[in-house]
């Protein structure tokens, strides 16, 4: 059996985490200027003094982000992504601010020019303005806000009906029949307007999120959601993912997060980067690299000793090329501190290491289509490893008693653990790594469940 990928795509982008374009939590060390969009999609840039910080957080959570009002912003580019057009939509977040004064707390928007798209104020009002020409004001608002209190405040669009809700409640609506909303070249700016200078917001901000496609709220006294928000649906084994990457981003970019639990640090070497040209349906990202000493790197680590634990190594990718190269590799051609490695070529292939000079392989004889972006993982499921490939297990091996060699080599994508042989020229993407859990078994030939992807995150 096999998954075509026009099924899959459909089922991997069911669901209102489909439709979630940005959640930036605001999370980290305090004083920190890293902010994270949990989808993959986006990069926030800190100005002024905008920091993480770790005073009086909302419930839920141990930080937010900080604004003092006088030229502090969290800015991300522009993206088809905050075009809402005539769609519906929802922009939310929780706040505190500080005073009666307008700030703006997310806007796409200007208070002078002709590209204005949409903005959210809070002060003495909640107030969400709107232009369908560019320059023309419309809005909707509340006047009754408290200061200096953790708040959910959120617009959405259901059909022809704007919502803004504060706290819960629904506080005032507006008919939008027939209207578009400005698709805007400006950046989305978090903490103030987008020339910067007016409108600054002085409080705090966390778990910012924009759905577009799903008016999430639209009936009275509807409960406001929990914070930090879910990213995805759950996955029972969450605890035990120790990477899990994504490669989505900005057409060129060398930043990868890792948004496991681990938090792992990726380094990009020689021209391995994101690609938006060739990436798989559900994203509009992956990392291409061009078989010339291009990989990335993450330091060794205790989540990589899989020891005699069960285990699951996956990734989507699309191979250029039948000639055999590492996708994940622990793992060298020489020395003795070898650990394991996956590979693919004209076949896929585990090694694994008993002593950290020898090779033990599983390896499946299955001839590889032609390029086309496919799913591929190892198991270990008590004794036995499970090779499988695009839904179908591939092939077995008994390791019974077997422990897994300790190596203390960093991991590689895309090359050997030493980094300097078997380069990858291909894709990839949504790689992720699973400590004491082994997704996928069966017996060869049977099928398992290909993952939804993006991979639940939490």
């Amino acid at each position: 059996m096999s998954f075509g990928m026009s099924v899959l795509a459909a089922r991997r982008r069911a669901g209102v985490w489909g439709n979630t374009v940005l959640v930036a939590e605001m999370s980290g060390a305090d004083g920190s200027t890293t902010f994270t969009d949990r989808t993959g999609r986006h990069t926030l840039t800190a100005a002024g003094n905008a920091q993480v910080d770790t005073d009086l957080p909302p419930p839920g959570q141990s930080s937010s982000a900080l604004f003092d009002g006088s030229g502090d912003t969290i800015t991300i580019a522009d993206s088809a992504d905050w075009n809402f057009g005539s769609g519906d939509f929802t922009v939310e977040y929780f706040s505190q601010h500080r005073t009666s004064a307008t700030g703006a707390a997310i806007t796409q928007y200007s208070a002078s020019g002709g590209n204005r798209a949409w903005a959210m104020f809070e002060g003495s009002a909640l107030a969400f303005f709107y232009t369908s020409d560019g320059g023309t004001d419309q809005s909707l608002s509340w006047t009754n806000t408290e200061e200096a209190q953790w708040y959910h405040r959120a617009v959405s669009r259901v059909g022809n009906t704007l919502y803004l809700s504060y706290g819960g409640a629904i506080v005032a609506t507006r008919d939008v029949t027939g209207v578009a909303f400005r698709n805007s070249a400006r950046p989305l700016v978090i903490g103030g307007n987008n020339n910067g200078s007016t409108a600054q917001y002085d409080g705090k901000v966390a778990n910012v999120r924009i759905t577009k496609g799903v008016g999430r709220y639209g009936n009275p006294g509807f409960t406001p959601p929990s914070a930090p928000f879910a990213t995805g649906s759950s996955d029972p084994y969450w605890s035990n993912v120790k990477l899990c990457v994504e490669f989505s981003g900005a057409n060129g970019s060398t930043s990868f997060t890792d948004q496991s639990p681990s938090g792992h640090t990726l380094t990009a070497s020689g021209n391995a980067q994101i690609s938006t040209a060739d990436s798989p349906s559900w994203q509009s990202s992956a990392l291409n690299l061009d078989g010339s000493g291009d990989f990335v790197t993450i330091a060794d680590s205790a989540d990589w000793d899989f020891g005699t634990d069960d285990f699951t190594v996956e990734y989507y990718a699309k191979h250029d090329t039948t000639v055999v190269d590492a996708l994940i590799a622990q793992y060298g051609t020489t020395g003795n501190d070898r650990g394991w490695g996956f590979f693919e070529g004209n076949s896929l292939e585990f090694y694994y290491s008993l002593t950290g000079s020898d090779d033990v392989g599983t390896t499946s004889t299955i001839i590889m289509p032609p390029p086309r972006w496919s799913h591929k993982a190892i198991s270990r499921v008590g004794n036995t490893l499970y090779l499988c490939y695009d839904g179908i297990v591939r092939a077995t091996k008994d390791v019974t008693g077997l422990t897994m060699f300790d190596s203390n080599r960093q991991v590689a994508i895309g090359a050997n653990g030493e980094g300097t042989t078997a380069f990858y020229t291909g894709r990839i993407a949504n790689v992720r790594i699973t400590k004491g859990t082994g997704r996928y078994s069966g017996s060869v030939n049977s099928s398992y469940t290909v993952p939804s992807v993006p991979y639940p995150v939490g």
